[in-house]
């Protein structure tokens, strides 16, 4: 790939990492557990738990996310992005269009399953 085309990936990139950001801040609150006296009306401990739960679960993933989009820029700077990182072969731009953050080409990662 590139470096003209390397570059224009990563507006898309920075992109997805704002929208990573901002999912991440408003789960803060769900991520908190819920005060002991909250009452049942409100929620039961139980559903407070499970909504937890799930919000941290979702932060995890999210943070995942963020990491391989950080990782994505640095393959950029290095001008290594697009290239798969186990065959050395250029990554599809229509992949990398719907996944920017892809490290493997579709034969790799399939080969991965």
């Amino acid at each position: 790939m590139d470096r003209e085309t390397q570059e224009r990936f990563r507006a898309a990139v920075l992109d997805r990492i704002k929208v990573f950001e901002a999912e991440i801040a408003s789960m803060v609150d769900d991520t908190k557990a819920a005060a002991p006296e909250t009452s049942v009306e409100d929620l039961s401990g139980a559903e407070a738990l499970r909504i937890q739960q799930i919000a941290l679960a979702s932060q995890r993933r999210l943070q995942q996310e963020l990491s391989r989009l950080h990782e994505a820029l640095i393959r950029i700077d290095r001008g290594t992005y697009g290239l798969c990182l186990r065959c050395g072969n250029d990554n599809d731009v229509e992949r990398l269009k719907i996944q920017p953050d892809a490290m493997t080409c579709v034969p790799c990662a399939r080969s991965d399953r």
